[in-house]
């Protein structure tokens, strides 16, 4: 028997059943994540921590972190949740969808590495694109057409089409015809 699965017969039996689907929703989700023991956790780890799940007394515990709680927060506001953590009532149906869901953010974000730095290089050009919209400046618009003409935006830009990056995260910097045209037309003037 495996840790994960020693785990859960330790569990008690109504839920079972509850823990065994959370399961299943995750190893579906990122199938290429390993299953270990971490924290005394049922977890899934490449490279790091990626998400973990626990059951507690009147709930089961998903463990996905702060930076998944914040870009899921608004679809989780029937759930008790903490800063890295939602709690799944036991006596309510699972939704395991949403938990799939996360524990993709969750591996995108996570188990490569780099994923933060992208999301601040994003917003770093995001603000850099608003300020140079509302007041030019030569050098920021230097800045901007070196990100723009860099392997790093179309790194960027592929990433959030692969639906990687944060649902919430301002990105106009990342359209191709917003950012193009914005600096085709200082070419004009």
């Amino acid at each position: 028997m495996d840790p994960i699965e020693e785990y859960i017969q330790r569990q008690d039996e109504a839920v079972r059943p509850r823990l065994n689907a959370v399961r299943d929703a995750i190893r579906g989700a990122i199938p290429e994540a390993e299953e270990r023991i971490s924290w005394s956790m049922p977890t899934y780890w490449k490279g790091r921590n990626i998400i973990h799940f626990a059951a507690g007394k009147f709930h089961i515990g998903i463990y996905p972190g702060p930076d998944a709680m914040e870009a899921f927060r608004d679809r989780l506001t029937e759930y008790k949740t903490s800063k890295g953590a939602v709690q799944l009532p036991n006596g309510k149906a699972l939704p395991l969808p949403l938990i799939a869901e996360m524990a993709r953010w969750s591996y995108a974000w996570n188990a490569e590495g780099g994923q933060l730095d992208r999301i601040r290089r994003v917003e770093k050009y995001e603000r850099l694109f608003d300020e140079v919209r509302s007041q030019p400046d030569k050098r920021k618009i230097r800045l901007l057409e070196a990100y723009y003409t860099s392997g790093e935006w179309r790194q960027d830009y592929e990433a959030d089409e692969r639906g990687e990056l944060p649902p919430d995260l301002k990105r106009g910097v990342l359209s191709q015809d917003a950012l193009y045209d914005y600096l085709d037309s200082l070419k004009e003037d």
